[in-house]
């Protein structure tokens, strides 16, 4: 069990903020303590930890704020960044580690990992700017990363649906939220279509519907509308978005709600055909083509 703790590292004119990573052994009757480890920065959620042969593989958002004084003022200024660390579980150094990747006052808002692949967005989250990488991390001694460039918005969840798709989900700006497709091919990362929409969807990665296999995505909004209505003609339902993506980006169909749901508590499976979707009041199914 890996359990993270953050804290200020300060001396005269710099803090720096850091995070310990305890990690808690329970193969016995007890739990117990076998050592901690400590990285630069924060994490943003669980996504962003991943243990596999031996190493724990983390990526933090990064800050360092520097105080400066002259006379009876005085002036700080805060670098945020982000960055990947490699960690040997065994003697609890850094096995390898790319410090900040990202653009300058950039924090990392989503991470995924798969394998020896590591997908990470940043963002700048009040201006809602968006590079996403794509970290190889198959050498550890030869650590490579491919990025989108800036686009509009940010991603709070990134979802890898192999073969290069990624998919993300977050926002567009502060009015409008977006589902965008990425994809990498010959060492170049874009994106490829983006579906964008208005109200309120769920943060909680386990109300996402997600069908590797049938390449589908859905997702339940209250108080949806369209990105293309003007603002006066503005037509509000509760809704579940469903979205297949294809060879040229993503199709999307809309399933509306004969009332109001929480996007938080609407689940969806997908099953031989038909969507089974639960609102906490209505069972619906739907079949799909």
């Amino acid at each position: 069990i890996y359990i993270t703790r953050e804290y200020l590292k300060k001396d005269a004119d710099t803090q720096i903020r850091m995070s310990d990573i305890v990690v808690m052994n329970y193969s016995s009757d007890n739990l117990s303590e076998s050592q901690i480890l400590t990285v630069p920065g924060w994490a943003e959620d669980q996504y962003s930890f991943d243990e596999r042969d031996g190493y724990l593989r983390v990526v933090t958002s990064t800050s360092e704020t520097k105080t400066t004084s002259n006379g009876l003022t005085s002036s700080a200024s805060t670098q945020l960044n982000a960055a990947l660390y490699v960690i040997d579980l065994q003697t609890s150094e850094i096995r390898a580690k790319v410090e900040n990747f990202a653009p300058d006052g950039e924090q990392a808002t989503a991470v995924r990992f798969d394998g020896d692949k590591c997908y990470v967005c940043t963002a700048v989250v009040v201006t809602f700017t968006d590079p996403v990488y794509f970290f190889d991390l198959s050498d550890y001694d030869n650590i490579t990363y491919t990025d989108t460039g800036i686009i509009e918005g940010y991603s709070d969840h990134l979802i890898n649906y192999g073969e290069g798709k990624l998919l993300g989900i977050g926002k567009e700006d502060w009015m409008y939220n977006k589902v965008e497709i990425y994809r990498e091919a010959d060492g170049v990362v874009e994106s490829v279509d983006e579906f964008v929409f208005g109200g309120n969807y769920s943060l909680n990665y386990k109300a996402y519907m997600v069908n590797r296999e049938e390449d589908l995505f859905g997702f339940a909004v209250d108080s949806y509308f369209d990105a293309d209505q003007e603002s006066y003609y503005w037509e509000t339902y509760n809704c579940y978005v469903l979205i297949t993506l294809t060879d040229d980006g993503m199709e999307t169909r809309l399933i509306k709600f004969d009332r109001g749901v929480s996007a938080d508590q609407v689940r969806c499976a997908y099953v031989d055909g038909y969507l089974y979707i639960t609102t906490g009041y209505d069972l619906i199914v739907e079949k799909i083509k």
